[in-house]
């Protein structure tokens, strides 16, 4: 097997590594748009065909079948998790860009014309993304990103060992450059989410580190005994006002203190996770977080999320508790059986939520 083969391997092996990545951290960090997915699903199927055409070579068609194959996994696995989302203009117009380039290669013969239709029709659905994470509204991981950008850099190198033509350099040099462009925008945001904790004093006792929920967790490294509080929430105070499921989960981090009014938890707060079954419960004030079982040094301090929610918002959950809900959602929609457990803890303005949906539902 020569140099460029087993590079060809690694590339799609780091490409599939990229995914896995990303797949982990949409169990907590990361909330994708299934609408979106639909989008990036056939862009890479729509890619993968092209570029086969384009360059003949099993080698470097490696990365974009590797690309392609986690992509519809993925798409599949977060159609099973969570809900079809409604079309927008922007959706509509980037599957329309998509067959567009399906029509321009039908008409000019050309495989390489059709495939650079496809990389300005990439350009385009990232700009989005980069939006996002540069208003702060996605919190996106850096592990996917520096795969995906090796991966494209790696093909680079593989292209180059194997050259025929330059068209073959502009699917992995387009890619290359969009996913890095990504990677450094998300070092600078998780970099300012550090900075901001900069101003507020931090409880020395707590960590972050590597969560068997999901991603990254809030850790003590003391004993914390039952109705002790644990620490009090850090981070600017926010009013927020989502008007759809859509804008309800642009802000995933942000912890609920009233009506419209919210903390955006800074580092390391803005890692705990939910649990069905936690060991913290918010005071009434929605700051101060008290333990509701003796909690033993190094363990991962969890709250339950719907106590302090009340929107469209709702998520998967694959916390691992015995009473796990699977869907995560909004304060009324909590189970009486919790509700009367948290109580005591419950922000005022979410009780007064609860009860009255409950008096409504019990007439």
């Amino acid at each position: 097997m020569s140099t460029s083969e087993i590079l060809g391997i690694i590339v799609a092996l780091t490409q599939i590594g990229g995914y896995y990545s990303y797949y982990l951290s949409t169990k907590k960090e990361v909330r994708p748009n299934t609408t979106s997915w639909t989008i990036w699903t056939i862009g890479a199927i729509l890619e993968l065909i092209s570029y086969m055409y384009v360059t003949s070579d099993w080698v470097k068609n490696l990365l974009p079948l590797a690309c392609s194959f986690s992509c519809l996994i993925l798409y599949i696995n977060i159609l099973y998790r969570g809900k079809f989302q409604r079309l927008n203009l922007e959706n509509i117009f980037m599957i329309f860009l998509d067959f567009a380039a399906l029509g321009l290669w039908y008409t000019t013969d050309s495989a390489l014309v059709g495939n650079i239709a496809l990389q300005v029709s990439t350009v385009i659905s990232f700009v989005p993304i980069y939006k996002e994470v540069f208003d702060k509204y996605q919190n996106e991981t850096i592990p996917p990103w520096i795969l995906w950008s090796a991966a494209y850099f790696l093909d680079l190198i593989v292209i180059f060992l194997r050259w025929d033509k330059w068209g073959d350099l502009v699917y992995p040099l387009t890619n290359f450059i969009l996913h890095f462009i990504m990677l450094i925008l998300v070092f600078i945001h998780t970099y300012q989410i550090k900075k901001k904790s900069m101003n507020y004093e931090i409880e020395p006792h707590l960590y972050a580190g590597p969560s068997k929920i999901a991603g990254n967790g809030l850790f003590t490294s003391k004993k914390i005994k039952k109705g002790e509080v644990a620490f009090e929430m850090k981070g600017p105070k926010i009013y927020f006002h989502p008007r759809n499921k859509e804008e309800a989960l642009q802000l995933p981090n942000i912890v609920g203190l009233d009506k419209d009014f919210y903390i955006d938890p800074v580092y390391p707060y803005v890692f705990i996770n939910h649990k069905c079954e936690p060991n913290l419960a918010t005071d009434e004030d929605g700051v101060s977080f008290t333990a509701i079982r003796d909690i033993e040094e190094n363990e991962e301090l969890t709250f339950d999320y719907s106590i302090s929610e009340h929107s469209d918002w709702e998520m998967a959950c694959g916390c691992g508790s015995e009473k796990c809900r699977s869907i995560i959602k909004s304060i009324e929609k909590l189970p009486k059986e919790d509700f009367k457990r948290y109580y005591p803890y419950i922000p005022t303005y979410f009780q007064k939520v609860y009860l009255k949906e409950y008096i409504k539902d019990n007439k």
